[in-house]
């Protein structure tokens, strides 16, 4: 909820007052960055192999914190990336 409201808030701010464009390359790039940061620590980009190695060295909790900390990046740029998309929609 606080993403939701962060993320509605920085772009309605940097559309007004800077522009639009610059709103959708930013709050896009935060979006993008965040998903990026969740994909590599959920350990989406490794090789089956790797994926198999890190999971018979980590424990139940290491592998339960590493699934929250991605979900919860995934969940905050969300907002942010259905901003951008709502703003590409409306300017183009």
């Amino acid at each position: 909820m606080i993403s939701i409201s962060f993320s509605v808030c920085f772009t309605l701010i940097i559309g007004l007052l800077i522009n639009w464009e610059v709103a959708l390359e930013i709050v896009g790039g935060i979006g993008a960055v965040s998903w990026l940061i969740a994909g590599i620590s959920s350990g989406a980009f490794t090789s089956g192999d790797r994926a198999r190695a890190i999971n018979s060295m980590e424990t139940f909790e290491d592998k339960m914190d590493r699934t929250k900390s991605s979900l919860v990046l995934f969940l905050i740029g969300l907002p942010f990336i259905l901003s951008a998309l709502v703003i590409y929609l409306i300017i183009r």
